[in-house]
């Protein structure tokens, strides 16, 4: 398996109740260090704050997002 050279970030938050995006940019700051301590430069970020994707619900940003590996960064 190769080393990637760079990464997309996905960030979403299903309720933000303050409208202030805080939850998904604590989720870019922690893929951001992830990425950079792996050697890989961020190319594209992707957010869908206060969206939930209960039973299927349209995530405009996430369909928006390449075919490609995923890394996910476990809940805080």
């Amino acid at each position: 398996m190769s080393t990637p050279r760079s990464a997309a970030i996905y960030a979403r938050i299903s309720s933000d109740q303050t409208g202030e995006g805080l939850g998904v940019q604590r989720q870019l700051e922690d893929c951001r260090k992830l990425a950079a301590e792996r050697g890989w430069i961020v190319g594209e970020e992707y957010v869908d704050n206060d969206l939930s994707a209960f039973k299927g619900k349209a995530r405009p940003e996430f369909s928006g997002t390449p075919n490609t590996d995923v890394l996910l960064r476990p809940p805080s």
